[in-house]
């Protein structure tokens, strides 16, 4: 019984720790994109990109929820 709970944790840790995996390159992809096309400056630019594309997707579904 021990056992079987363990393996089942186990996996889900090797998932999403290849979960978090593909979304670090992904994002390292994307600022590397916009820095090769002049679309940022500086690794604070990036930041500021990241902030308000969070903020423009996410906050009205938590604001939607909350009322």
């Amino acid at each position: 019984m021990f056992k079987l709970f363990h393996a089942k944790t186990c996996a889900r840790s090797h998932v999403l720790r290849y979960l978090f995996l593909l979304i670090s390159v992904l994002l390292y992809i994307m600022y590397l994109l916009l820095l090769a096309f002049d679309a940022i400056y500086s690794y604070m630019d990036f930041i500021g990109v990241l902030a308000q594309l969070f903020a423009e997707i996410f906050l009205p579904v938590i604001r939607a929820r909350i009322a």
